[in-house]
């Protein structure tokens, strides 16, 4: 079911009402996995929400260490495509 306020524009980036609405491709999917994006911080804390609605699932993180490096899904590689590839694509 795709919500309305889940749609990313392209053109500014993939942002949509408080999150971020783009198709990943990760290595370990056959196609790619429509992600919605959400981050935040607070105390020394971050956290990132991805969920992958069409996929059923959702990965939520949190850190208290700032040098933690989340990277951009887009770009294919970092923390953050390494770990949505274990939780989303590896059966």
């Amino acid at each position: 079911m795709k919500q309305k306020f889940w749609t990313g524009d392209p053109k500014l980036g993939y942002a949509a009402p408080g999150v971020c609405s783009f198709p990943a491709n990760l290595k370990g999917c056959k196609e790619p996995v429509n992600l919605i994006e959400r981050r935040g911080a607070i105390g020394g804390v971050q956290v990132r929400n991805f969920l992958a609605p069409g996929m059923g699932k959702v990965a939520i993180v949190f850190t208290n260490r700032g040098n933690v490096e989340f990277c951009g899904v887009w770009l294919g590689s970092g923390f953050s495509y390494d770990l949505l590839n274990a939780a989303l694509c590896i059966n």
